[in-house]
């Protein structure tokens, strides 16, 4: 009896830790060893570490490409630097100085956030930041490749600079777009609608008005920049000779008469060539100041008013179009043909250089 009251005591201690007698609606409520913990805690460490980096390498790429744009705002360095990698060695310092300081004093500020929260929304609202600003990492290059000198002889180079450029600015614009809190693009809508609907005259010929401003702006800059190409004695084109004659010719009396065209020169002989009757449209215009600068500052303005004109005359069909193929079936290309192609006030011509087009153009066409 002895050794059998013992042989039971020894074995009860084996059983408590077993929990194959439990039944099916209670759990095993032991908590988890630190060995079991570690792999959760450690990836979520290392997830927002990665964040904070993250977002203070970006802020550090916008104040240094902050700074890079002002440094070429102030000094006529970029030039010779983009050409030849020319620069005196103080300004060189000066250059390298002031870009670390503002990319340092950049991730500074977010840094101190941080280290001032010292939480995970705090992390977010800095990563959001981040994103919503990354556009500014491309302003420092915007100045150099607005400068025509230094790129005249390496085409190449500014194309290649273009591209980098532009593809990490749809880069950068996107995340941006996609960071910006949905409340704030609710909230803007709605304060859009609000002024279509208190002012519904501005809001119905906002569109022109911008369409308007867009064209003088073309005209007054084209026009401008034409003068100066033409004074600088670069505007050696044969044509704008040519039609300078032609309105000094028509000015004088003599029709249609242009010696630098056509021989024999007599009056009317330019017929042979072109039969440039809108000349006698504008001679009121270039008789006011009869000079090859009215007739650059004339194909300006006329080059932007073609902007209004378009928009006028093409706007109320181009919404008729519209409303036809949102009721068309957008899969069915028979039935967008047919509600585009179903005008009765006119009709729509669409051509195609090739069979092959044709096939895989989702357009009737006139072939």
């Amino acid at each position: 009896m002895d050794n059998h009251s013992e042989t039971t005591e020894a074995l009860t201690p084996m059983a408590e830790p077993s929990t194959a007698n439990e039944g099916p609606g209670e759990s095993n409520t032991s908590e988890p060893s630190e060995g079991e913990k570690a792999p959760r805690n450690s990836s979520n460490y290392a997830e927002t570490i990665g964040k904070i980096l993250r977002s203070l390498t970006a802020f550090g790429l916008m104040g240094f490409s902050s700074v890079l744009y002002l440094q070429q705002l102030r000094g006529k360095w970029v030039d010779k630097f983009i050409i030849g990698n020319t620069l005196d060695i103080e300004a060189r310092n000066l250059l390298l100085l002031t870009l670390v300081l503002g990319a340092g004093f950049a991730m500074v500020l977010p840094g101190a956030f941080l280290l001032w929260k010292r939480s995970q929304a705090a992390v977010e609202r800095i990563q959001r930041l981040a994103r919503i600003l990354s556009p500014l990492v491309v302003v420092g290059a915007i100045p150099a490749i607005f400068r025509w000198k230094p790129w005249t002889e390496e085409p190449i180079g500014l194309s290649v600079a273009i591209l980098v450029v532009g593809f990490i600015l749809e880069k950068t614009l996107r995340l941006s777009l996609e960071a910006f809190p949905e409340n704030r693009w609710r909230g803007l809508a709605h304060r859009l609608i609000a002024i279509r609907d208190r002012f519904p005259r501005l809001t119905h010929y906002a569109p022109l008005l911008i369409v308007v401003a867009g064209s003088l702006f073309y005209a007054i800059f084209m026009s401008v920049m034409a003068l100066r190409l033409h004074w600088r004695l670069e505007t050696r084109a044969f044509d704008l000779g040519g039609y300078q004659s032609l309105f000094v010719n028509a000015l004088s009396g003599h029709p249609f008469r242009c010696p630098a065209n056509v021989m024999p020169t007599g009056d009317w002989s330019s017929l042979k060539g072109h039969a440039e009757i809108s000349i006698y449209a504008l001679l009121p215009l270039y008789a006011l100041y009869p000079r090859a600068e009215t007739l650059l500052v004339i194909q300006s303005s006329l080059l932007g008013l073609a902007a209004i004109a378009q928009r006028q005359g093409r706007s109320s069909d181009a919404e008729r179009y519209q409303q036809r193929a949102l009721v068309a079936d957008p899969r069915d290309a028979g039935a967008q043909a047919a509600a585009l192609g179903n005008n009765d006030s006119g009709c729509l011509l669409y051509t195609s250089p090739s069979p092959r087009d044709r096939t895989r153009s989702r357009m009737p066409s006139s072939a």
